[in-house]
């Protein structure tokens, strides 16, 4: 397997779960003395590469993007003609327009990571899936409930997203008291942290958004305009060292594979609460996730958990705990079985 070169295309460096996935994978092969480098195509927030295994391929943003996109794209075709032999793994719309019109490469795998990916661009989305299906490539979800987007036939392989464990501060963690409502993600339509809003005023408890996108102003304004008790953090490269053992992280997406930011709160033993979406219903609920039909449900869970005097007994009697260790364990066999049949 040390003679593997595997290349992970995302199309962001600082941008949502899928790009942050496939960096805590890259760590992981690295570790697994796999040989590997995470590639990002453009850089959306303030990060930086963390290490030589790392590249962004966009140039300065001096350049328009139609430009800095083809430069990235250059600069893609020399990496991959110094490494003809590579397995691509690439995720997101971006990416997998890049690896479509990329030749230079041994195999390519094209990562789901979402319910309804292409959800701003479908008639692309399905040309480009089409195409990179006719050359041959494989395909990969991260979660049993999630299939392919426009190729619901399709053979695919099921391996889960590999997660990075967090550490809370012990002595931080005994100094802080009472409860906070916590959004951590991008924040567009898809996402709906409009109802985030609507949940913690509805709840009278205090909120913390960690993450920024398109409607972050409209999110601010309405805060501000409706006297919401909420903080506006921005993306933050760490989010988790901002939230507390006595929060409790909300989800309130329209869409959603399998959330890399509800199975990292597990993982520490963070509060969930979720809207009922059916893919996410079959893969956490054995975990002690609250899943809410209606604000009225949110506000309703919500409350009881805040009024419990023991939340997290309440909260996980009769569920299953999250094993991190034996999660990442299965999570990186499955893929060093499937890069050893290719």
């Amino acid at each position: 397997m040390q003679d593997i070169k595997v290349i992970l295309l995302a199309s962001y460096l600082g941008g949502g779960g899928a790009e942050k996935a496939m960096r805590y994978l890259n760590r992981a092969f690295k570790s697994s003395q796999i040989d590997s480098t995470y590639i990002a195509i453009e850089r959306m927030a303030s990060l930086e590469v963390q290490n030589d295994s790392e590249i962004v391929l966009s140039p300065s943003d001096s350049l328009s993007r139609p430009i800095r996109l083809l430069v990235a794209w250059g600069r893609l075709q020399k990496l991959l003609k110094k490494n003809p032999n590579s397995i691509v793994v690439a995720n997101c719309d971006l990416a997998e327009i890049f690896v479509l019109f990329s030749f230079s490469c041994k195999k390519v795998i094209i990562v789901e990571h979402s319910s309804q990916s292409w959800s701003n661009r479908r008639s692309v989305g399905r040309i480009v899936r089409l195409l990179l299906y006719k050359r041959g490539v494989d395909f990969v979800s991260v979660s049993r409930s999630v299939s392919i987007q426009f190729l619901h036939k399709v053979n695919y392989k099921v391996i889960e997203n590999v997660i990075e464990p967090l550490i809370f501060d012990d002595e931080r963690k005994e100094l802080e008291e009472g409860n906070r409502l916590v959004f951590i993600g991008r924040l567009s339509n898809e996402k709906n942290p409009s109802r985030f809003l609507d949940i913690v005023k509805s709840c009278r408890l205090p909120g913390l958004i960690i993450g920024s996108g398109p409607i972050e102003s409209e999110l601010i304004e309405k805060a501000s305009k409706e006297e919401i008790d909420v903080t506006f953090m921005g993306y933050q490269a760490k989010p988790w060292s901002h939230v507390r053992k006595s929060d409790a992280l909300i989800v309130t997406s329209l869409f959603e594979g399998k959330p890399l930011v509800i199975l990292e709160a597990l993982s520490i033993g963070i509060k969930v609460f979720s809207v009922d979406l059916p893919n996410l219903l079959n893969e956490f609920e054995m975990f002690g996730v609250d899943f809410c039909a209606s604000d009225w449900d949110f506000a309703g869970r919500i409350e009881q958990w805040h009024l419990s005097k023991e939340p997290d007994l309440r909260s996980t009697v009769g569920k299953k705990t999250f094993d991190l260790k034996a999660h990442n364990s299965r999570a990186l066999e499955s893929w060093l079985n499937f890069f050893a049949a290719l």
